[in-house]
């Protein structure tokens, strides 16, 4: 039996594997369906109740739950990456593992996102998470939570922002008598539009190739758009949490259960 890895820590791992297939239930219904399947249960099951009843499942308890765990195992595995106990290599090698293990995350994930049909590509937003961390890597618990609190603050501000920006075309929209116009631009605010949305169905029911250009299009739209802002502070809020949990030992496993009955 080969020796086992001592830098492996079984709870992490056990974790990751739980976040990774709660990652894949959500993802399903973009790789089955036109990808926005994935936030619009009507793309496929229309307004059957057990298609909106599973949808409303899998977005309360999953799809957040899942993305958020993974985000702040990520953040532990910054750390572990990086330390340096039980490492063969000098720090500055490690350092140069690390940023080329990242920068090869950012190349994959723009491979996934333009040509493997996944405008929903997480790996690019890491990989960028990963590379923004790296200064914080020695910075106490304590500063890496408030961190985590400052970054979810910042988040919560742009998405107040967001709202109020489109609060009078909401308010149009919801309003007695409200005009085709308004409910329209409402629709447009939606992710994505009613135009968008059947421009990707059709697409979906092509070959490659006819998917491939709109899908790469919304790609674009998002990771170079001002609102990409929203999706690293979403990724880094909580990679912060995991770095200072990591570093405090409270995901290491290291505890007794009565404290992670607590926690």
């Amino acid at each position: 039996m080969l020796p086992a890895d001592q830098n492996r820590i079984d709870v992490i791992d056990a974790l990751r594997g739980v976040a990774v297939l709660g990652i894949l239930w959500i993802n399903m219904p973009g790789h089955a369906f036109p990808f926005f399947a994935i936030w619009d249960p009507y793309v496929a099951g229309g307004g059957n109740p057990w298609n909106i009843g599973f949808w409303s499942f899998s977005e309360v308890t999953i799809e957040g739950a899942m993305r958020g765990l993974f985000s702040l195992l990520f953040g532990a595995s910054i750390v572990l990456f990086l330390r340096t106990e039980s490492q063969p290599e000098t720090p500055m090698r490690r350092a140069d593992l690390y940023m080329r293990r990242n920068l090869w995350l950012v190349v994959f994930g723009l491979v996934h996102g333009f040509l493997l049909l996944m405008p929903g590509d997480i790996l690019y937003t890491y990989g960028i998470c990963a590379l923004i961390l790296f200064p914080f890597r020695l910075a106490t618990p304590k500063q890496l939570a408030w961190l985590g609190v400052a970054s979810t603050l910042v988040l919560a501000a742009v998405a107040g922002l967001e709202a109020a920006e489109n609060a009078d075309i909401r308010a149009a929209a919801f309003s007695p008598g409200a005009s085709e116009e308004a409910l329209i631009a409402w629709e447009n605010l939606q992710r994505p539009g009613p135009q968008t949305l059947d421009a990707l169905t059709d697409s979906a029911l092509g070959g490659y190739l006819d998917t491939l250009a709109p899908y790469a299009n919304e790609y674009a739209n998002t990771i170079f758009s001002r609102d990409y802002v929203f999706y690293l502070l979403d990724a880094m809020a909580v990679m912060f949490f995991g770095m200072a949990l990591m570093k405090a030992g409270t995901l290491s496993g290291a505890f007794n259960l009565r404290r992670y009955f607590v926690w």
